[in-house]
């Protein structure tokens, strides 16, 4: 009990020795840190708890609304440090910043809980990749679709247009399509038509096959042989194709032959010769039926070559569609953009530009005159000589035959001006091997606010020009003095 007494008094004697016993401007300064602190502990959990709400997608909500109770606590603690320098408390003091600790503890656990799951999160490069992929994704498959509708298109045509009686089941069981001459044969509208799997049978889709059905049309009788057979075109099942033909022809043979018999009578030689020309006619009838079968089996041939020629020429169009995209927009022989190419590469980089409020350089560059090579080979060499020192955002393209431009975005001038030169210096590395060694001039052009594209490449063309007329290997920005050169 003595000795708590004598540290009680210590205690007191180094608290009324401590500058804020009697420096007041100090204990303001304490009581504005502590406040300010506070506060700003105060503003983070307000920010913390507002985003938990409105992104109640996020799968680490709960971490957050951890977080804004530790800060909390702490704006708490730091406030009431504040208060103490005037009131002190020890006792509340103490708890509060007991349970701070306890609350920033967990925090510091449930966060180092959560960091494996926070590396495997994507990062925004994937974000981009993976978003690049479905594009691609679905504009591959919009384009088989559009394949698909035209294939359709072309074997619907092909169909129409055939003269023997035909109709088309799509996969999926139900008639596709059915030209006129089917609908005929059957004597019924297309509303009126049966399914594929009650006129063909339940198991027609297993293989293909033959079936003969009779038909009543105004109390006449007729017998109809359907043929299927699957189609498939670049290796995907289109449907099955139906023929439909008439084989009564022997039937009505056989009542005119009966006929004639009756009426010639009853004598065996009568008989004999009356069957004889049955036989006849039925041998003729059967030849007759067996021809129009084989043509009618060759047209369905035809028809379905006609079909598999059609899609292998739409097939080899938009091949050479694609390779003519290509050429257009890139130059062979550079592997630079085309001019159409690059206007449209300049237009995007200056309408962003504008947009953002960001710098862009241009460069104009040209070959310098070299004996022996002629301007278009000296581009050539020039351009694959700075091929490899282009950043990703930077655009290339040709203007001309002699002149090569290069967009560089978010490049001030100074900056525009030191790629100028090093396009110059590598220019001469790389064509050092040469005799004479090859060397270009090249013009600067820097955009500014409300500069139109006509008018930045007009001044990048008046670099250049600057830079030519006092002589060769030369960089010259846009209202500048004298150009540089290699020494």
């Amino acid at each position: 009990m003595e000795y708590l007494q004598q540290f009680s008094s210590a205690m007191d004697s180094a608290l009324a020795a401590s500058p804020l016993a009697w420096d007041h401007g100090l204990i303001l300064l304490h009581a504005f840190a502590e406040a300010a602190t506070a506060l700003a502990l105060l503003l983070l959990p307000l920010g913390l708890l507002y985003l938990a709400l409105r992104r109640r997608d996020l799968g680490y909500r709960g971490l957050l609304v951890l977080c804004a109770s530790a800060l909390f606590a702490l704006a708490v603690v730091h406030g009431f440090a504040a208060w103490q320098l005037w009131w002190p408390d020890p006792e509340r003091g103490g708890r509060l910043g007991a349970i701070a600790a306890t609350l920033l503890a967990v925090t510091a656990l449930a966060f180092l809980a959560w960091l494996p799951r926070a590396r495997r999160l994507p990062s925004p490069v994937q974000l981009r990749r993976a978003n690049a992929t479905l594009s691609r994704e679905a504009f591959e498959q919009h384009q088989e679709l559009r394949e698909r509708r035209a294939r359709a298109a072309l074997v619907t045509q092909a169909l129409l247009q055939a003269d023997t009686a035909l109709a088309l089941v799509s996969p999926g069981g139900g008639w596709s399509e059915v030209n006129p001459r089917f609908l005929t044969l059957l004597g019924v509208k297309r509303m009126d038509l049966e399914s594929p799997e009650a006129l063909l049978g339940k198991g027609y889709a297993k293989t293909e096959g033959t079936r003969v059905v009779e038909r009543s049309d105004e109390g006449q009788s007729r017998t109809l042989r359907l043929n299927w057979r699957s189609i498939t075109i670049e290796e995907r099942h289109f449907g099955w194709l139906v023929q439909g033909t008439e084989v009564g022809q022997e039937r009505e043979h056989v009542q005119t032959l009966e006929r004639l018999r009756k009426e010639l009578g009853e004598s065996a030689e009568e008989r004999q010769r009356a069957q004889a020309a049955h036989q006849q006619e039925l041998a003729a009838a059967k030849a007759r039926l067996e021809e129009e079968t084989e043509a009618r089996r060759q047209a369905l041939q035809q028809v379905h070559s006609l079909a598999e020629q059609l899609m292998r020429t739409s097939a080899r169009v938009n091949q050479i569609d694609e390779r003519i995209g290509t050429l257009a927009r890139r130059d062979p022989a550079t592997g630079l953009g085309t001019p159409y190419a690059f206007a449209e590469r300049l237009a995007t980089a200056l309408a962003e530009a504008r947009r953002h409020g960001q710098p862009l350089g241009l460069l104009l560059l040209s070959p310098d005159p070299v004996e022996g090579l002629s301007p278009p080979a000296a581009l050539v060499a020039a351009a694959k000589a700075v091929a490899g020192t282009l950043r990703e955002t930077d655009a290339s393209g040709l203007l001309d035959e002699q002149h090569m431009a290069v967009v560089l975005p978010h490049t001030a001038p100074g900056q525009a001006l030191r790629v100028a030169e090093r396009f110059r210096s590598v220019v001469q590395e790389k064509t050092a091997a040469r005799s004479p060694r090859l060397s270009c001039c090249i013009g600067v052009g820097a955009w500014r606010t409300g500069q139109s594209e006509e008018d930045l490449i007009r001044e990048a063309g008046d670099a250049l020009r600057r830079a030519r007329s006092t002589g060769r290997n030369k960089v010259q920005a846009a209202g500048a003095g004298e150009g540089s050169s290699a020494k």
